[in-house]
């Protein structure tokens, strides 16, 4: 019996004093510091949890942020060499993401910066860099006074430009020296008016919707991917988006009309 615990005993103090298999670690340095971490594929945690362990050799990394947190979750990936007892400290930034957005919906926005202009596109319009936007954004449309903001440099930028109507003397230099009688009818500008903006905010939120829901019936690797339900849902919120757009189209088409008769 006593040889039997002397066996025993050896055998688990051998097995004691077998070393582990190798390890080194890996640290993430990001912007998104509540983004997941995986290594090889495997999630190992968010960037602020770090570093984590991981085995020599050659390894890769995948920064992505939740769904919970984004409608399109961005990523960012690196290859990175690990070393056994050591810490390889590995940078990924996601892309900066600005929600550009404009009443009247449908203004061209470009970007100004020392002296160049970039064009954009059409509100409302999402844009990612993996850098932020320098200059000022400007947004035009036609019987409206431009709007000017600062793009920002979080991580999430979402900015709204709300474009004045002319002025009732900034009238086309073909009908300057026209002036028909003047009615006491203000009250219908600004019922356009106020219709046109609502109709815009209406528009903007449904398009908006549509779109996360379009995302994730087309983003590959997403369980969601080709679900029939989620393309009916953005058909749906698309064909309300239209509607307001008609609306505050209608609305807009008596401001004008009532300006170029003043």
């Amino acid at each position: 019996m006593r040889l039997f615990a002397v066996i025993a005993l050896t055998l688990l103090h051998t097995a004691h004093a077998q070393p582990g298999p190798p390890v080194g670690y890996v640290a993430v340095e990001t912007n998104a510091p509540a983004a997941r971490v995986h290594l090889d594929g495997r999630s190992v945690g968010t960037a602020a949890e770090g570093p984590f362990a991981a085995p020599p050799g050659a390894v890769t990394v995948q920064l992505a942020e939740s769904a919970e947190a984004s409608w399109a979750p961005r990523r960012a990936e690196a290859t990175v060499e690990v070393r056994e007892g050591e810490t390889t400290t590995v940078r990924l930034d996601l892309p900066l993401r600005y929600r550009v957005e404009t009443f009247p919906v449908g203004a061209e926005v470009r970007l100004e910066h020392d002296g160049t202009a970039e064009q954009l596109g059409t509100a409302p319009l999402v844009i990612e860099r993996s850098t932020p936007l320098e200059g000022t954004l400007v947004a035009e449309a036609p019987g409206f006074l431009p709007a000017r903001t600062v793009p920002g440099d979080s991580l999430d930028n979402r900015l709204t430009l709300l474009l004045r109507p002319l002025e009732d003397g900034a009238v086309p230099e073909t009908v300057a020296g026209w002036e028909p009688h003047r009615r006491p009818s203000r009250w219908i500008d600004y019922a356009a008016g106020a219709t046109a903006l609502a109709a815009a905010a209406v528009a903007v939120h449904f398009k908006f919707q549509a779109d996360e829901y379009d995302d994730r019936y087309r983003t590959p690797g997403s369980p969601e991917r080709g679900d029939p339900r989620l393309r009916a849902e953005a058909e749906r919120l698309d064909g309300y988006a239209l509607a307001a757009l008609g609306a505050m189209q209608v609305s807009l088409g008596v401001l004008a009309i009532r300006f170029v008769l003043r």
